[in-house]
């Protein structure tokens, strides 16, 4: 199941099931592919590769581009990762 450029970029969607649904969309929307998921703090997140996307890091062996985050109070959005502490 899906939850969800080299400058980061955020963007915060309503709470509950508006903010998933925010992040499966947007993960469509970029043809993302989800590599692998971690659920820290009450935060759940995503790790993605996105052929539309330029630029990436390297997390655990594969390369990343989008990182899409939810918790209680909505999503946030980071590309290539969500830096600082959100």
């Amino acid at each position: 199941r899906s939850v969800f450029r080299p400058r980061r970029k955020r963007r915060v969607a309503q709470v509950g099931e508006d903010a998933e649904k925010f992040a499966e969309e947007l993960a469509e929307k970029y043809r993302a592919e989800l590599l692998f998921e971690e659920e820290a703090g009450g935060t759940l997140s995503g790790y993605y590769y996105s052929p539309l996307l330029k630029g990436g890091t390297m997390i655990g062996g594969k390369f990343v581009n989008l990182h899409i985050a939810i918790r209680a109070d909505g999503v946030a959005v980071g590309t290539p990762v969500i830096f600082g502490g959100w």
